[in-house]
């Protein structure tokens, strides 16, 4: 809820309020950035240099995916200045979460969800567990 009234306007007549419990407001990426990110993700299952490089990714089992995600045990889970960049020179991400996510394209999602100004009704909370 919180991406769709807080950055990507087109979707905000679908709501008439809202209710978000730990929504996620990390930074986004931008388009740039997500295929660098994409193509990174390639080098990690062995495509980047086949002929098809989405045929060869959609050949690869769930394993092999989950291990090219790879896990970063060095950065916190505070997002820092330089945060996607570490992340994309080492090649290897945190999670699901945070690599595989909606962009800043400029067109649907027009700016980072924490720059954005609630125009409906809404309750924000957040949880531990």
């Amino acid at each position: 809820m919180g991406l769709h009234l807080l950055a990507a306007p087109a979707s905000e007549s679908l709501f008439r309020s809202g209710l978000a419990q730990s929504n996620y407001l990390a930074p986004l990426q931008d388009s740039a950035l997500a295929e660098k990110i994409g193509a990174r993700f390639a080098e990690n299952l062995n495509c980047a240099g086949a002929a098809d490089v989405v045929a060869c990714m959609k050949a690869k089992s769930a394993t092999e995916v989950v291990t090219a995600q790879g896990y970063l045990s060095t950065i916190d889970n505070q997002i820092k200045a330089g945060y996607w960049e570490v992340m994309l020179a080492n090649g290897i991400f945190r999670n699901a979460i945070e690599i595989w996510q909606p962009i800043v394209d400029g067109q649907w999602v027009v700016r980072q969800p924490v720059e954005g100004t609630l125009t409906k009704p809404a309750i924000w909370s957040v949880n531990t567990n």
